[in-house]
């Protein structure tokens, strides 16, 4: 039983009880986290908390390293929005070191995790996902609530009207994926 929806409208707010893409947004600008990269020169930002990463232009690699204390400090909420992306090829995210990425990450547009990317979370793809995305590579995303929990509780309690909640997920298969 249960009240799972079928078909439910997919946006930050319906997905975080409320809570709207622009209420993000707002948040990392706050705390100086919103980045707009251009060009492959552009440094890569510092994962923490809420962050924002808008991909213009030819900018089309972000890779973190979960080992510089400078680029990732923990479970965060990282959201990628490639829709201001002009080039070719498909953006693609990669996660390199040996902690991995803990937390939530929400993709805008099209993106490809790439390399032997390591996340324990969840992964979110506001688009076409069986289109426009593609995990490539070694690549793993655990499903993994505690880090969807501690990425969360990194956000700003003011900018929830509501506890967020997790309405339902599914795990696609690997034979379900296209390359």
């Amino acid at each position: 039983d249960g009240n799972c929806v079928n078909d439910v409208e997919f946006t930050f707010a319906t997905v975080f009880n409320g809570t709207t893409y622009s209420d993000f947004v707002s948040q990392a600008a706050s705390t100086g986290r919103e980045y707009f990269l251009s060009s492959p020169a552009d440094p890569i930002p510092q994962i923490e908390d809420v962050t924002v990463t808008h991909l213009l232009d030819n900018f089309h690699n972000l890779t973190i390293n979960t080992d510089d204390p400078a680029v990732y400090t923990g479970p965060s909420f990282l959201i990628v929005d490639t829709t201001g992306y002009t080039g070719n090829p498909t953006p693609s995210l990669s996660v390199e070191g040996n902690i991995g990425f803990c937390g939530i990450i929400w993709v805008i547009g099209e993106m490809k995790i790439a390399g032997t990317s390591g996340i324990k979370g969840t992964v979110f793809v506001d688009g076409n996902p069986l289109e426009d995305t593609a995990l490539t590579g070694n690549s793993v995303v655990d499903y993994d609530p505690p880090c969807i929990e501690a990425a969360i509780d990194s956000v700003s309690a003011t900018i929830f009207p509501g506890t967020p909640g997790i309405i339902s997920w599914r795990e696609i298969r690997q034979d379900e994926l296209l390359f």
